[in-house]
């Protein structure tokens, strides 16, 4: 759903709304210039162009969500692998070079840190992986050749 600057809109409509009909025509005298014709043409394409834009907008903003979560997940991650959360895994280390050599300790502890950012990295790289395309706007700018005079698939 968007909106067309004063009223929402579920879809957009791929009939003629805003062309005289021929009954309408033949009570006018049927005598629509060209320029007229073409003025018609060119509202209507602008229209339509600017309602495509705006379904575009739309179904990206849950798009761009997505991919900011996973962004922020694997912001997470980085943050985790540099920092990595000295003195904690510092006090890890030294309790397990208790029973272990000091540098068996602290290999164990490193092979820790990298599993946890593995993990993290590998849940933002699936958040990322969900962002979907704007199937609704690829379908309705596929559905406009048909429409466009003079342009045949």
């Amino acid at each position: 759903m968007f909106t067309n600057g004063t009223e929402a809109v579920d879809s957009i409509p791929m009939r003629p709304v805003d062309t005289p009909t021929g009954q309408q025509l033949s009570a006018q005298g049927g005598s629509n210039s060209i320029g007229q014709l073409v003025s018609n043409a060119t509202t209507q394409v602008s229209s339509l162009v600017r309602s495509e834009i705006e379904l575009a907008k739309t179904e990206l903003v849950g798009s761009a969500k997505k991919a900011g979560v996973g962004g922020g997940l694997l912001a997470a991650a980085g943050v985790i692998a540099l920092f990595s959360l000295l003195f904690f895994f510092a006090f890890l280390a030294y309790l397990i070079g208790i029973w272990l050599p000091m540098w068996a300790s602290w290999l164990i502890i490193f092979l820790v840190m990298l599993v946890i950012a593995g993990i993290l990295a590998a849940i933002g790289l699936a958040s990322i992986k969900k962002v979907k395309k704007p199937e609704r706007t690829v379908e309705s700018v596929k559905s406009l050749a048909e429409v466009v005079p003079g342009k045949k698939s």
